[in-house]
């Protein structure tokens, strides 16, 4: 059973996230260094073995996960044919609707980023589209169907930019807030800086930096040539009277070092908000003059954290505010913000269920993050947030959620259990399909919303039982099993402890001859993070000896755990940067796998998959690596291919086998470090491993982390765009 090195996009993981920014800001005129990436030693690497180059197969995937289920950091409106919407996902890249957000597809041709914080449709050419992504700016010129990259440097940052991409009604002037991570320590977070092209995009200058600061939007006045407002964290508001080339400072009467996040301006007014403090507003015509808004927001003396704000575009009294927070509350103001009305869950929300099966048990309402208001009907409205699209067509007063097609999940197994479905997820826990993945049931729940749990892996024991790992704060190490194929759910982790990292990764591996027996690996424990347990998981038990020696990484973490099917004393197991390693006698002892023709000592190991004919293959950093002698010896057998590999962090996620032809196998690649990319492959045997091809044909997000087979198809979980599946007869070699 395999884990993945990867991390979650739930609200309880913003810190990591933030972290990742700004390291990834680096990259923005920055190269990052080996040693940032912490990359281990350089390897021999064999030369090229054959492929099976005159197969060119493109097959086609098709999406059989479940729908939404992640953070949606904005949606924006095509102002000449409003039946078409466009959707930003922090893991999945871009959706698109033409139904007015009842059915969605995603748009990631030529993306190279997962992670999409701003869109801005053009308002002199609806097709022409701008995104902003931690990897840089990109623009599309045939309404999504196809991206390309304008700027590199400019980047654009979830939860730092909120609006944070403006473009004049002549489509020439074009202001874009971008951050890099501060050079200085201790000195602050990020440095904002404002990105403007004058000629449509061609030639692009650095008008304004806020060193230490973060500019959370950028707005070009819409009803005032010229005009433009741009909000700053800590600072205020400034106003540009020249289409942003110069600034003055428009904060009087501003609270000093608010954390300010949402702005939107109206014909007369405009509005901004931050957490923790009132929401203001001003006359956009009177330099400095503002007016805070009473109104009965006031909590016991405090305020809630208020992000976005949106002001109807016919009508500036009429405001819409969503607070941040579980439960989450979207207020209404009609008299300019004096007074508001809080639009509460559920009695004024409907529900998917079907779709979105967590909302059975998950409180779906997490805090509004972007509005839009249609301007040809100002009562059909949308707005985001953590984890779900809503739609209201009675002027915000009840709203319907709206997430088909929106798989935005990161999907860490998959697993067949008989004719049953299983997947398990960051964020969201296991979920069941009867009918392999066209309606998903919500099987083992979320624990509640004061807390991270995230669902690493399945496994199924010998005698049918199915087990999942969890990973919960504040209550560590979960197992949960199932003795009815994921329909119910029974907690088995007495023993099993709780690591001081919040959200350690697990792996757990069945013995395929003792049912009874099951072994759990915690990444982040180093050499302590071994158990098993020898009654169903009743109780877990410390294992005295561990793999590795701690000799390449300072630590031995294991990553990845199997039992021979062969032999149950026979245990291999992958580890981060210490290579493969076995045990003959159970896990008393634990000896190192060698390469026939390469040093395996220092590799990283994400999946290891053993047959009952002794062959063992193993997903390593730069390959997929074979043993046919039950683990002891390995050589390479997956191509030299030049997009994988230590420089790139590209690396083999998977393998599979399928079980209806003995030698037909399948493998998986994705660059996941830095986090946010759209990069990696599919790949296909009919030889054991000797010659591969090409397989990933249209699959919209290419980071595949999970493969397996079932009934002539095959099934890829995705970071972080749920599963997806493709038939293999579709592929058309012989067998």
């Amino acid at each position: 059973m395999k884990i993945i090195n990867l991390y979650g996009n739930n609200f309880y993981l913003r810190i990591f996230y933030f972290a990742v920014a700004v390291m990834v800001s680096l990259m923005c005129g920055t190269a990052l260094s080996q040693q940032a990436l912490k990359i281990s030693p350089a390897h021999h690497i064999p030369a090229q073995q054959t492929m099976s180059s005159q197969r060119n197969i493109q097959p086609h995937w098709e999406p059989v996960g479940f729908s939404a289920g992640g953070f949606f950091p904005m949606i924006a409106i095509d102002p000449v044919h409003t039946n078409t919407l466009y959707l930003a996902s922090d893991v999945s890249g871009m959706y698109k609707s033409t139904d007015y957000g009842e059915t969605w597809k995603i748009i990631n041709n030529g993306l190279d980023s997962r992670e999409v914080s701003n869109i801005l449709i053009d308002p002199s050419n609806h097709l022409h589209l701008w995104a902003g992504t931690p990897l840089g700016l990109y623009t599309s010129n045939d309404a999504g169907e196809s991206w390309s990259l304008v700027r590199s440097d400019i980047c654009c940052l979830k939860h730092v930019n909120y609006k944070g991409i403006t473009v004049s009604k002549d489509g020439q002037n074009i202001l874009v807030a971008s951050h890099t991570a501060d050079e200085e320590p201790n000195a602050g977070t990020l440095t904002g800086k404002l990105y403007q092209s004058t000629d449509g995009g061609a030639i692009w200058t650095i008008v304004r930096e806020f060193p230490h600061r973060e500019i959370r939007s950028v707005m070009l006045d819409p009803y005032v040539p010229n005009q433009a407002f741009m909000l700053i964290a800590q600072q205020g508001v400034y106003r540009s009277k020249d289409g942003g080339k110069t600034w003055k400072n428009f904060s009087n009467w501003l609270p000093k070092n608010s954390d300010w996040k949402g702005m939107d301006i109206g014909k007369s007014l405009i509005y901004v908000t931050a957490p923790l403090t009132k929401p203001f507003k001003s006359k956009k015509n009177f330099f400095s003059w503002w007016v805070p808004i009473r109104s009965n927001l006031e909590i016991e003396g405090n305020y809630l954290p208020y992000d976005t704000i949106c002001v109807s575009p016919d009508n500036d009294n009429i405001v819409y505010m969503g607070q941040e927070g579980w439960p989450s509350v979207l207020y209404k103001s009609t008299d300019a913000g004096k007074s508001w009305k809080g639009i509460i869950a559920p009695d004024n929300y409907t529900y998917d269920t079907l779709h979105a099966p967590y909302q059975t048990w998950y409180n779906p309402w997490q805090g509004p993050i972007s509005i839009a208001i249609d301007p040809t009907d100002t009562n059909r409205m949308y707005y985001t947030d953590w984890v779900d699209i809503w739609k209201s067509q009675d002027g915000g007063e009840t709203w319907r959620s709206i997430v088909v097609g929106t798989q935005n999940t990161c999907c860490t197994d998959i697993r067949f259990a008989g004719e049953t479905l299983l997947s398990s997820h960051m964020d969201v826990g296991v979920f069941t399909s009867k009918d392999y993945g066209a309606t998903w049931l919500a099987g083992m729940p979320y624990k509640g919303h004061d807390m991270s749990s995230h669902a690493w892996g399945i496994e199924e024991g010998a005698d049918g039982k199915i087990y999942a790992a969890f990973s919960v704060e504040q209550q560590g190490v979960k197992v949960f099993r199932s003795d009815d194929k994921g329909m119910s759910w029974e907690d088995k982790s007495e023993g099993l402890p709780i690591p001081a990292q919040e959200g350690p990764q697990i792996s757990i591996a069945a013995d395929p001859n003792n049912p009874a027996k099951l072994y759990l690996s915690i990444h982040d424990m180093a050499e302590k993070g071994l158990y098993h347990t020898s009654n169903y998981g009743e109780t877990w038990e410390h294992m005295k000896h561990t793999p590795g020696t701690g000799a390449c990484s300072g630590s031995s973490r294991i990553k990845c755990l199997e039992v021979d099917p062969t032999d149950s004393k026979r245990i291999f197991a992958g580890l981060y940067y210490e290579g493969l390693w076995y045990s003959q006698d159970a896990g008393e002892t634990w000896d190192p796998a060698v390469g026939s023709d390469l040093d395996l000592s220092c590799r990283s190991v994400q999946q290891i998959v053993a047959r009952d004919d002794g062959t063992v293959f193993a997903a390593l950093d730069d390959g997929v690596y074979k043993s046919n002698d039950n683990g002891v010896t390995y050589s390479r057998s997956f191509p030299n291919v030049s997009n994988i590999g230590e420089e790139t962090q590209e690396y083999v996620y998977s393998i599979a086998f399928n079980p209806s032809y003995k030698n037909e196998l399948f493998a998986a690649t994705a660059k996941n470090w830095p986090v946010f990319y759209n990069r990696g492959s599919v790949w296909h045997s009919t030889d054991d491993g000797a010659n591969w091809a090409d397989i990933t044909g249209d699959l919209a997000v290419k980071n595949v982390v999970v493969l397996t087979c079932h009934d002539g198809y095959l099934y890829a979980g995705t970071w972080c765009s749920n599963v997806f599946r493709t038939m293999i007869s579709s592929l058309s070699v012989p067998r």
